[in-house]
């Protein structure tokens, strides 16, 4: 399912041209050419998110040498050689059209678009399982990118659901057993809201004592092994 769906983005993408790239989307913001995207080098990191989420081509990432960015200071040195020389190009900067899909998202695009292009053909078919459920596993459903996006199913025939196509291939992964009992038992017990809700106030003592243990002993260490619920990242509300 997900190799399905993704191959036809990638397709899509991989064989948008100049001339035959599409017109304006709809949330995008001015017709191509009006503004051209300036990188800065100092502060681009190479995550390759603006070319995961533009959808037309604007910019790609590649490695470049430290001789060719003579603008780069100290800090931005220092990035290009955390990530390996990786820095993004805007070489088709005449396609822009303002509509600011390049600057924020989560890591679902620029993983699963940094796989696929490791293939001369961009078949997303040649995803191994394990690359497709890391991509799955990233995305936390927070749906910026179905806001933002300008073709999902209400604007655009090419009708991009991308949050839903997560959760449908999660189903499947629960349905044919990919998760461990423990990940199971987790999800069903925390699902029952309503029943966690009256057995803890049944042991509300108890509970709060777990609750409250500090983060990162032993008793949410033990909670960890026994819920998958992390004992170190444990949010805290305020009353």
């Amino acid at each position: 399912m997900l190799r399905e769906s993704i191959q036809t983005s990638a397709g899509e993408r991989s064989g948008m041209t100049s001339a035959a790239a599409p017109g304006p989307a709809p949330d995008c913001k001015h017709p191509a050419g009006v503004f051209a995207p300036v990188i800065d080098p100092n502060r681009c990191e190479g995550k390759a998110a603006c070319a995961a989420e533009c959808p037309y081509d604007v910019f790609v990432v590649r490695r470049r040498e430290r001789a060719d960015l003579p603008g780069l200071g100290l800090l931005g040195s220092v990035k290009w050689w955390v990530h390996g020389g990786l820095q993004a190009e805007a070489v088709n900067a005449d396609r822009c059209h303002g509509c600011g899909l390049c600057v924020k998202f989560c890591t679902s695009f620029p993983t699963l678009f940094e796989m696929i292009d490791r293939h001369d053909d961009q078949d997303a078919g040649r995803l191994t399982p394990a690359q497709q459920d890391q991509v799955v596993d990233e995305c936390f459903q927070c749906k910026l990118c179905y806001i933002n996006c300008p073709y999902i199913p209400e604007l655009h025939e090419r009708a991009i659901d991308f949050p839903r196509l997560m959760l449908r291939v999660d189903a499947m992964r629960h349905a044919n057993h990919q998760f461990s009992i423990r990940s199971r038992v987790t999800d069903t017990v925390m699902g029952h809201t309503d029943l966690l809700g009256k057995a803890a106030t049944l042991t509300a003592p108890v509970v709060n004592k777990l609750i409250g243990a500090k983060q990162g002993s032993v008793v949410r260490k033990a909670m960890e092994v026994v819920s998958g619920v992390s004992g170190v990242r444990v949010p805290v509300f305020g009353s």
